[in-house]
């Protein structure tokens, strides 16, 4: 027959199995929920990016630009880097000497004189 250590082992051990079996169950139980709640997450930021991306191209279809104002946008960049070109060339040529990073201090596209003649090139006031 059973001895009484050999019972009192055995109700140790199931009840030991029984707390193993609860905690992987309920480890079980936390992954799902974590693996819903990321799932949950990335659909939210894929949403909001896609209506991100929606509001953007909606907003540039709607605000087209007039193509005059982008030509001669396009038309004032050009001639500003011509300006620049045509002043360094005369630099460079009344002084042979210079470095290129004076020429580049000395004249640069964002100068108040440079944009002004690049505008009047352009025929912009």
């Amino acid at each position: 027959m059973n001895e009484p250590g050999d019972d009192a082992q055995r109700t140790l051990e199931q009840h030991a199995l029984r707390n193993v079996r609860a905690l992987a169950e309920k480890l079980g139980t936390q992954d799902a929920i974590e693996r819903r709640t990321e799932r949950a997450l990335i659909k939210w930021i894929g949403g909001a990016v896609v209506v991100f991306t929606l509001v953007l191209v909606v907003r540039t279809m709607l605000s087209g630009e007039d193509p005059r104002v982008t030509e001669q946008r396009r038309c004032t960049i050009e001639q500003q880097i011509r300006v620049v070109n045509e002043m360094r060339a005369f630099l460079k040529e009344r002084n042979p000497a210079i470095t290129q990073a004076e020429l580049e201090r000395r004249v640069t596209v964002t100068h108040k004189d440079v944009r002004q003649e690049a505008a009047s090139r352009c025929g912009v006031s």
